[in-house]
């Protein structure tokens, strides 16, 4: 079975007919029913009825069996083709918390690719053991994470700081001058954006008091920020908020500052396509009010 083959059932099958397949590829129709009957021979079985009188063709049932068997074939082909023009592509392998690959690492990614158009990038989300674990086995090339965890393997280095804000509905009535004591946790749209978030939110609200609505898809935010809802979020997950009608302001005695670190093995930290990757992140968050890149 030959690549020839496959396209030229494919191509009857597209066509209609033998003849009318047989000018696509520019050969004659006795040549295109060879390279069909040959694969017919190599299958044992027949893909399509011939009539006599009639121009066009009709597949068999085994025919239509093997279609979507034919276009995977052709796949595949055409992918094993394709790996001489991916070993110069350098693979970067990334993966990051949901808070960050839903509000960062989109804007970041096209930033590298459109500057470094040699690359390519796999990215996925990960909790912080996760990426630690990922890292230390290779199966990532840098963790995006919120806090720090131990690890004689890998190296956790702060990448940028960003301030906790306050948001809400433009429409309730929060005055501008607002304290987190002043806050009713039971209208709350909570998150858990870190550690040290939890260890403030403990110390604030009494205990036993419960929040709004707990979400763990931080982009769920956006579905429930209505009336006097409110939310506190890093800075750079602000970014997307503000294309609503929302209000976002600092609070007194709120909660820490959120740092983001990145985790990579020891002997990685001079790949080259890594320190590609933490230049555009630090071009693309110092954008952004309210964070401190520390990837100078």
């Amino acid at each position: 079975m030959t690549q020839q083959e496959i396209e030229a059932f494919l191509e009857t099958v597209a066509q209609g007919s033998i003849s009318a397949a047989a000018e696509r590829f520019y050969i004659t129709q006795p040549a295109l029913s060879r390279r069909i009957s040959i694969l017919e021979e190599e299958l044992g079985y027949v893909l399509f009825h011939r009539r006599k009188g009639s121009r066009n063709v009709e597949l068999t049932e085994e025919g239509k069996a093997f279609l979507p068997i034919a276009r995977k074939t052709l796949r595949l082909w055409q992918e094993a083709a394709a790996v001489p023009s991916l070993i110069n592509k350098t693979l970067l392998n990334i993966t990051a918390v949901p808070s960050i690959t839903s509000y960062v690492l989109s804007g970041v990614l096209r930033r590298y690719l459109d500057e470094n158009p040699e690359g390519r990038v796999r990215a996925t989300h990960c909790h912080t053991f996760e990426g630690y674990g990922y890292v230390e086995k290779g199966t990532a090339d840098i963790a995006l994470v919120t806090h720090k965890l131990y690890s004689a393997n890998i190296e956790t280095i702060p990448a940028y700081r960003e301030k906790m804000v306050f948001i809400s509905s433009e429409n309730a009535a929060y005055p501008e001058d607002l304290s987190a004591a002043e806050l009713d946790p039971g209208k709350e749209l909570r998150v858990s954006w870190m550690p040290e978030y939890d260890d403030w939110h403990d110390s604030v609200f009494p205990t036993g008091s419960q929040s709004l609505v707990y979400l763990e898809q931080m982009s769920m935010l956006e579905d429930f920020l209505s009336g006097d809802h409110w939310a506190l979020m890093p800075a750079s997950a602000v970014q997307r908020m503000k294309t609503l009608d929302v209000t976002v302001r600092e609070i007194k005695d709120g909660p820490p500052d959120r740092i983001t670190y990145y985790l990579t093995r020891a002997e990685e930290k001079e790949h080259e396509a890594i320190n590609r990757f933490l230049f555009c992140l630090h071009e693309e968050i110092s954008q952004i009010e309210g964070v401190t890149s520390f990837l100078k």
